[in-house]
This record gives structure tokens, C-alpha cells and sequence, in this order.
């Protein structure tokens, strides 16, 4: 043995072997570890490869978050009536659950039945409609592409044809021309196959399924698309619609996670009663209250109102940022709904609830309540409101049943009235510029925006994108327009009927370059423009007051100096035809007037005489002399100074308006240049010109982006420009840079090059040459301002500026800024802002007080005297006040389209302190007179106390000038 081995052995101890016990302190580490590992693989199973299935299935637990609808705040007249508001409504609601999904058309068989049975419908604005099945998008044409590639977009067509186009790709993969690619194949789809996609997408055909047994079910499933075929041969369309479009609304829903989808809205109370009563038995299926917006009036000041309606689909992204549930909230789209937006909405509320397995809500356990929007009192008098609207509804009626009748021709009554159709009445407060009453007709019940589908396609399309094809068609047909031997210069005598119909109807409502027919000549009656604040039209007549300011302040006319009317106004131009309206009808004259005789009979040639001596006055054919009129137009908010940055180019109104101008220099320029270059097109297509030029070989030089080269083009803009431009310059005429460009236009153009001699460019500068001076001589013509002085030419202002300007005229000369709202105050009623005592003016006019009284008392002439225009319609009334009637040509050959010239009339009471101005447009209304119909009834409910104090008996206009509330 090896001592050294054997010491090692003895010194170290030999370990004695134990047997380990299993204790139970072991098992329980054990345990818990293999618990704790189990917790951790689940949560990474949970939280990391299954995530979207179990936070869809949490979304769908008991517990629920959901939004509450904020209600609208207010819209009040000036006395504090209700023109919006809300009310509470019964909404069907269905939650998809496991069991509502299992139940799902068991259940909404039952739903539709309820709902039939009690004359509800379904709330949707589903644009698959059926027999025949064919898209309808509440949108206007131009947008109806664009709808259509959206609506097929969000329901999966364009990842089907992804996969058949583009295999292996993703959509974020795609190029601009493959993305093209897609959407033209898109656009080819028709409506019945993915109508048909549908019905398959949704498992419709299970609408069938009660009908047969179980091993029959299972066997027709095994063909999908002979089943769909079964369905479609053996259920009405319009019922597989019904379950198509709740189905829809859960899918496109789904995106947000939980949220019930509505099925009927604003349900009668008694129809909400059964389906609470018989909710248990339908799962899913609930009642939900919220508010709906009412318009207690309907119609009544629709125009200043507005409507609501669902944000489109291409704004969603933009409202989504600023906080709004775009499956469910409504936004003012025109109107103080629109204007004042921000402040009606309110906030949205949110409630955290517990349901239970129906999707029912058990209990709420937290909530932020909703918080109203603020509300608004407008300066609108709800009472004179109505009768400007009921007046203007049964004068037109009135007017349109004279239609075309011609009591003899040398009589004001030899127009054809039937198209009288449209039309605007403005009544402003003369010293605070509060707008109390603002009408348009037609109007448009509001109540139809406030609920999905109440607003149907056919009535959205006549609001909005009219058919004109059908509604043209009639048109010409109602109007005789057939008869007509010629249009726009087109001899129609040698042409058929059929033939005649044809071309005018084209003429009257042409298409597009998309395709699409266009209301060329203004003719549709247009329920959703604001004919008060937007149209603007020639004022005729009721012009000639400031006529006769611009007189006056000018000293070229005095008070009582009195001008005879010799017929025709030849003093500076033999060739001038204009006359009054006694030469005109009767070869008559007006004798000797005075401005007030001469406002009150209206009287041409007075005013043709006063426009002259003002050209004289300002440097004939100067800047100056042809701003004459435009200068004092400008104090009275007709137009504006535009070389005046001062000046503003508007009323000051809360909503949308359009601004129209007075002819003076510049606007005569722009003009009269841009008719004598169009002019000037027509000549040299035709080889012709305005004077002799002898022959050339036509040409056309009418930029065309579509036709020409893209240097083609270019020259032709060059060559236009210079043409424009040498017609509004004052130095002598420059041909150089015209010849210039049409010799290069020549030489560029392959269908021009080497056709044209010398002659033919000399033929083709004089016929240049020619329009370039016409228009230079037309420019500087005292005619303008003939035509102006009478309220035609260009002159063009909305009803809105011409109550305005009569307000100034009679106030005392302050032009103040009108306005619509008077206060907004928050949902307890406190104030928060107050606009009643702003009072905020524009401009003061300056116009001496002795020229104002001369015009009102020629005013006034036209409603007290016999030989007044407006005197048929005033001499009985008992409140003094003064007026003008007016008639406005629309256009010179305006009967070959069926229309005629606006009538127009302003006025103001009381005469000696004016109170309220007016203004009433009738477009094709033909005379004034009628149009002060509409403001004596207008007069009649403002100063109702004061006349029936005076005479107990006195007979109003409006029979009943209070409509009930729907």
C-alpha cells in the first residue's frame, strides 16, 4: 500500500449515503412554479400571438364603455321661439353577441315584422338598391365615381381583385399604376354581382334556413351559389335587402370594436313600448334613447337655418381628429348649423356599463354625462318670417296661374309668368342692420336630414342633383318652347317638331365634357341655394333712386328742375334705342317730370339724361366720368371700391353670400373685353369680321387644352392675352406682338402650316384689328352708364345688398353691417356673447338730408298716387311708407329659353320714421308690382297691432300668416 495513498483515506472522512425525503414543502414549490410557468405561457399566449381574437372577445365582454350623443344646442328667434332644437328619441338598437349572432335572423324576422305592423321603417342610407339593382348615392354627380370605388373599397372588392391581379402582393406594395389598375377594374363591377358578393359575404341565403329540415340545409349548403340563385328566385329582392342592410351596418361597425348598430330610428312611442316589452324573447335587441334635432317649423327659414346631415365618407379622417364619432354624429351642412358649428355640437358623453350575455346593458358603474351644445337667438322674427315666405309661395302661385296669358299687348301684363318659381324677400331693421326676416323660396322641410333614410333618393335628387334630362324635357314641352322658329340665332323654321325639340332642349340643358346635363340658363328651381343671400340679378328700376342721388349730389340736375321725355334717347347716339316704357307701349310720353315724377312713373328717359350729364361732368369717355354712378353705388353697399382695400365686399352676414358688383370703368373693361374676344372667335372661325375686311381663310385661335399641342396651346394663350389686352389699353393700337404670334401659330400648328398667304394674314389682323376697336369704343361709350342708371347693363346685387341699400338710403346714411345672430348663451341660459347692441357701421354715404327727402317722397309717390306703380297694391294700406317697382331683363332673347325679366321691389316704412326696409326679387316675375304684393303683407304683420287699431275690420293679404308647428 502506498503511504502516501493510505495517509490521504484516513484523513478524509467517507461521506455516509442518505436517502432524500419528498417533503410536502417540496410539492408546493413544485406546484407553484408549475402555476406561475402556466400564468406566464398563457399571458405571452394571450398578450402575444393571440392578441386581436381575445381583445375582440373582451371588447364583447361584460364590461362596456360607450358614447352618448351630445344634444344640439338651441336656435331661437328674436322673441325667443324655437326654430331647432331637439327632441328625445326611440332608437332600435341591436349588439352582436354570441348568442344575437347565433339568433341573428330569427330575430330581425321578427324586428322587420314589428316594424311593418306599426309603420316604422329602417334607418339607412344603404346605396344597393333593388328592382332593379342599381347603385343610388345621395351625393352629387361628380361625386357619385368616387362613392361608388368607396363603397366597394370598404367591403373587400379591391383586396379580391389584389389577389386575382396582383398575387402575393399587399396593397401598401402597389405602385400609382397598379393602384389605377384596381380601381379600373373596380369601376366594372356591376351592382347585381356585388349584390351577389353580398348575399354570400353575409350567409343571407339564411334568411331560407327555417323552410327546410337539417340534412336538407346541409345538403343545399354544399352549393353556396345555387343556394344564392334559390334565394333570388324564391325571396323578394327588397327582403334580402332589408337583412343585407342591417348586416352591413354590423360589419362596417365592426371596425370600432363594441358598438350597437341602429336599426330604426325616431320609432314611434308606442312602437319603442312593444319592443321593450318583447326584448327578452329578441337578443340583442334593445331600445336606446337619445336626442334627434327638430325643427319645430319645417320649412320655415330653412335657408338661414340650414340642415344636418352625416359626415361624407371623404371628411371622416379630418372630423375624427377634432373628436366626432363619424358613424354617428350629424354636422350642420349649411346655414347657422354650419356657420356656428363648433358651438352647437356639444360633448359627447361616455358611460362604462355592465351587460349581460344579450348585450344588454345591467348597470352603469361610471359616467361623464354629455354636455349640450350652446345656443344661438337670431335678429329673425319667426312671424315675419313666415309671412315673407307665405307671401312669396302665393304670389308666385298667383302669377304662375296668369302663366301666359296677355290681357293686350300694350298692357304691363304681356309676359309669360309661368316659370315663376323661385324668389327672395329681406327685411332689415334700418337702424340697427338686424336682419328680421330672410326668405328663399322654395324651400326644404329640414326635419328630412335629422334621420338616416327619412331623405330619400328621390327627394335628395331633386334638392340636389336633379334630373334634368326628365325635368328639361318637361320643361320645353310645358312651355310650348317648341314653337319657337329660332334660338340663340339657330333657324329652327325647316325643322320637325321632334327635330326643334331637340335642339332646344340641348341648347337649354347641354352636357358636359363628363356627361353630365348643366342648368345653363338658371331655369331649375333650386331648393337648397339661398335666393336671398346668393343670386344675384340685374335690379332694374329700384336702381334709379341712387340715379337720382348721383344727380343730385352732383349738381347736374336740380329738385325741381323738370326734363322732357322725347321718346327715344338720341342726344349723344342716333343709333341708341332706349325710351321709357310710355314710348315703348304706347308711343307716348311722360311730358315734363321732376325727379320725384320721374321715380314715381319710372321714367327712362329722365334718368338716360341725368346718366349723360354725369358723363359729361367726369370727362367724356374718362375713368371719372364712368365711375359716376359707381362711386355713390359703392356708399350704399352695391358693389366696392376694389382699388380700395378699405372698402368690404360684403353685407357682414353670419352665413355664405355672395357680393355683387356696380358697373364702373374697370368692370366695364373686363366686360366688354371678354364679349368681344369671344366675339372675335366667332369672326375668325368664320372668316368674317365686324366691319369688311374682304375674304381670309378662317382660323381658329380658341385655346383648347383637350385638342391642341402643348405649344400650340401656349400660343394661342399668348395671342388671346395680347388681343385682351390691347383691347382695354388707352395708347394706340401695337399689332406687332398679335401678328407675331399668328404667324407662329401658322408656322407650329401641322393643320395650319403653309394654307395661308399673305392676304389671308392681313384678312385675318384687320378682322382683329376691328373687334380690338369695337371693343375700345364700347368701353368708353356713355351707354354704360345709360344702362346702368336704369338698373341693367352689368349691375348685379343679391336681395340681400338691395335691402341694405335702401336701408342706408333712408336711415340717415349709415351703412351698417347686417347680422343674423343677436346672442349665444350656454345651456343654463347665461349669455356668453351679446352682438344686439353692436350696431357696427360699414360706411357713412354723406349724402346731403335734402337729396334723401327728395327721393323719399318720390318714393312714396309710387305707393299713395294713382300714377304710382305700386299704387294698386298700396292705395288702401294705412301706414304711410315709400317704395320702387322694378323689372329686370334676364337676357335679350330670354323668351326663346321660356323665361323673362325678375321682378323686383323695394320699399321701407313708416314714411316719416322708417323703421324696416325691404327687398323682393321674383325671378321671371316679369313686373314690380308684384313683388310689392309680397312686401305689403310683409308690412301687414309688422305693423299688425298699429292697423288694427286703427280699423278693427281691415282685411290682410295672409288669410292665415301663422303656420301651425308640425
Amino acid at each position: 500500500m502506498n503511504n502516501k495513498e493510505d495517509y490521504k483515506e484516513l484523513k478524509t472522512p467517507k461521506k455516509k449515503k442518505q436517502k432524500k425525503k419528498f417533503t410536502r414543502y417540496t410539492a408546493v414549490v413544485i406546484t407553484m412554479c408549475l402555476i406561475f410557468a402556466t400564468i406566464v405561457g398563457k399571458l405571452i399566449y394571450l398578450q402575444v400571438f393571440n392578441v386581436e381574437v381575445y381583445r375582440e372577445k373582451a371588447n364583447n365582454g361584460r364590461h362596456k364603455v360607450i358614447s352618448n350623443s351630445a344634444p344640439r344646442g338651441n336656435i331661437y328667434d328674436t322673441d325667443g321661439e324655437i326654430l331647432a332644437t331637439n327632441k328625445q328619441g326611440f332608437s332600435l338598437i341591436f349588439t352582436e353577441t354570441s348568442e344575437s349572432k347565433e339568433n341573428f335572423f330569427l330575430t330581425i324576422k321578427e324586428v322587420f315584422a314589428v316594424l311593418e305592423e306599426n309603420g316604422e321603417v329602417l334607418s339607412e342610407n344603404f346605396p344597393l338598391k333593388v328592382d332593379p339593382i342599381r347603385f343610388e348615392f345621395n351625393v352629387a354627380e361628380e361625386w357619385e365615381e368616387w362613392s361608388e370605388l368607396r363603397f366597394k373599397k370598404d367591403r373587400g372588392f379591391d383586396d379580391a381583385v389584389l389577389k386575382e391581379k396582383f398575387k402575393g402582393k399587399n396593397m401598401p406594395d402597389l405602385n400609382d399604376e397598379e393602384l389605377k389598375v384596381i380601381e379600373e377594374e373596380l369601376k366594372i363591377i356591376e351592382a347585381e354581382e356585388v349584390f351577389r358578393t353580398l348575399i354570400k359575404k353575409y350567409s343571407l341565403y339564411n334568411i331560407m334556413k327555417d323552410k327546410f329540415s337539417n340534412e336538407e340545409w346541409k345538403k343545399l349548403l354544399e352549393d353556396k351559389e345555387s343556394l344564392i340563385d334559390l334565394l333570388l328566385e324564391s325571396v323578394p329582392h327588397e327582403e334580402i335587402r332589408k337583412y343585407m342592410v342591417v348586416k352591413d351596418n354590423i360589419q362596417m361597425q365592426s371596425y370600432k370594436g363594441y358598438r350597437p348598430i341602429i336599426i330604426a330610428n325616431d320609432l314611434k312611442i308606442e312602437t319603442a313600448y312593444i319592443f321593450e316589452q318583447i326584448q327578452a324573447e329578441l337578443p340583442g335587441i334593445s331600445i336606446l334613447k337619445q336626442p334627434i334635432r327638430y325643427y319645430p317649423y319645417g320649412e320655415l327659414a330653412s335657408n338661414i337655418v340650414g340642415y344636418i346631415g352625416k359626415i361624407d365618407e371623404q371628411y371622416k379622417g379630418l372630423y375624427e381628429e377634432r373628436g366626432y364619432d363619424v358613424h354617428e354624429d350629424y354636422i350642420g351642412r349649411s346655414g347657422i348649423e354650419n356657420e356656428y358649428e363648433n358651438i352647437l355640437r356639444g360633448t359627447r358623453g361616455e358611460e362604462s356599463i355592465e351587460v349581460n350575455k344579450d348585450g344588454r346593458k345591467v348597470k352603469t358603474l361610471g359616467e361623464r354625462p354629455a354636455t349640450p351644445g350652446e345656443s344661438i337667438y337670431l335678429t329673425i322674427d319667426h312671424k315675419l318670417q313666415m309671412a315673407a315666405e307665405e307671401a312669396l309661395d302665393q304670389t308666385m302661385a298667383y302669377m304662375r296661374d296668369l302663366g301666359k296669358y296677355k290681357a293686350d299687348k300694350k298692357t304691363l301684363d304681356d309676359v309669360d309668368k309661368s316659370n315663376a318659381t323661385r324668389g327672395a324677400a329681406v327685411v332689415i331693421d334700418v337702424k340697427t342692420g338686424d336682419v328680421l326676416a330672410l326668405a328663399s323660396r322654395p324651400g326644404i322641410d329640414l326635419n328630412l336630414f335629422t334621420v338616416p333614410g327619412r331623405l330619400d333618393s328621390a327627394t335628395y335628387k331633386s334638392i340636389f342633383s336633379p334630373d334634368l334630362e326628365e325635368f328639361g324635357m318637361a320643361y320645353v314641352m310645358e312651355h310650348e318652347l317648341y314653337k319657337n322658329e329660332e334660338i340663340n340665332g339657330k333657324d329652327l323654321k325647316d325643322l320637325t317638331e321632334e327635330e326643334r325639340i331637340d335642339v332646344i332642349f340641348n341648347e337649354l340643358f347641354p352636357e358636359n365634357k363628363n356627361g353630365i346635363r348643366e342648368d345653363r340658363y338658371d331655369i331649375y328651381p333650386k331648393a337648397a341655394f339661398n335666393y336671398s343671400t346668393k343670386s344675384r340679378v340685374p335690379p332694374g328700376s329700384i336702381f334709379k333712386m341712387l340715379t337720382a342721388v348721383a344727380g343730385l349730389e352732383e349738381s347736374v340736375v336740380s329738385p325741381t328742375e323738370k326734363i322732357y321725355d322725347a321718346g327715344p334717347y338720341t342726344k349723344r347716339y342716333k343709333d341708341f334705342k332706349g325710351a321709357s316704357w310710355m314710348y315703348n307701349l304706347y308711343r307716348g310720353s311722360h311730358g315734363n317730370q321732376d325727379v320725384q315724377d320721374a321715380i314715381r312713373d319710372s321714367n327712362n328717359y329722365y334718368f338716360f339724361e341725368v346718366a349723360d350729364r354725369l358723363y359729361e361732368k367726369g370727362g367724356e369717355g374718362s375713368k371719372e366720368s364712368l365711375d359716376m354712378l359707381g362711386k355713390y353705388a359703392w356708399k350704399y353697399g352695391l358693389g366696392a371700391n376694389m382699388e380700395n382695400p378699405a372698402s368690404k365686399a360684403k353685407t357682414g352676414i353670419e352665413i355664405d353670400e355672395a357680393f355683387g358688383q356696380v358697373y364702373y370703368y374697370d368692370s366695364g373693361k373686363r366686360y366688354h373685353s371678354k364679349v368681344y374676344t369671344w366675339s372675335l372667335y366667332d369672326h375668325l372661325i368664320n372668316g368674317t369680321a365686324s366691319i369688311w375686311v374682304g375674304e381670309y381663310k378662317p382660323i381658329n385661335i380658341v385655346p383648347d387644352e383637350e385638342k391642341d399641342s402643348e405649344e400650340v396651346y401656349a400660343i394661342k394663350k399668348e395671342l388671346t392675352s395680347a388681343i385682351k389686352e390691347e383691347m382695354m389699353s388707352v395708347k394706340d393700337a401695337d399689332l406687332s406682338v398679335i401678328d407675331e404670334s399668328i404667324r407662329v401659330l401658322i408656322e407650329k400648328n401641322e393643320e395650319y402650316r403653309g394654307q395661308y398667304t399673305d392676304k389671308d394674314i392681313e384678312g385675318i389682323k384687320r378682322a382683329i384689328s376691328s373687334s380690338i376697336n369695337d371693343a375700345r369704343t364700347e368701353i368708353k361709350s356713355a351707354v354704360n352708364l345709360y344702362n346702368a342708371s336704369i338698373g341693367q347693363g352689368i349691375n348685379q346685387f343679391t336681395p340681400l345688398q338691395l335691402a341694405n341699400y335702401i336701408a342706408t338710403l333712408v336711415n340717415g346714411g349709415y351703412r351698417y353691417k347686417l347680422h343674423l345672430v343677436e346672442k349665444i348663451v350656454d345651456s343654463e341660459g347665461n349669455v356668453i356673447e351679446d352682438f344686439g347692441n353692436e350696431n357696427i357701421i360699414f360706411n357713412e354715404t354723406n349724402v346731403s338730408k335734402e337729396t334723401v327727402e327728395v327721393i323719399k317722397k318720390g318714393m312714396q309717390k309710387v305707393t299713395s298716387t294713382p300714377a304710382g306703380t305700386a299704387y294698386s297694391t298700396f292705395k288702401n294700406f294705412p301706414i304711410k311708407n315709400g317704395g320702387k317697382t322694378g323689372s329686370a331683363t334676364y337676357q335679350a332673347n330670354q323668351d326663346e329659353y321660356g323665361r323673362t325679366a325678375y321682378s323686383t321691389y323695394v320699399g321701407f316704412a313708416p314714411y316719416e320714421e322708417p323703421e324696416i326696409a325691404i327687398s323682393v326679387v321674383i325671378v321671371d316675375g316679369g313686373h314690380g308690382g308684384y313683388s310689392a304684393r309680397v312686401a305689403k303683407a310683409v308690412y301687414e304683420e309688422y305693423f299688425k297691432e298699429q292697423i288694427l287699431e286703427s280699423n278693427s275690420e281691415y282685411e290682410f293679404m295672409l288669410k292665415k300668416p301663422e303656420t301651425e308647428k308640425e
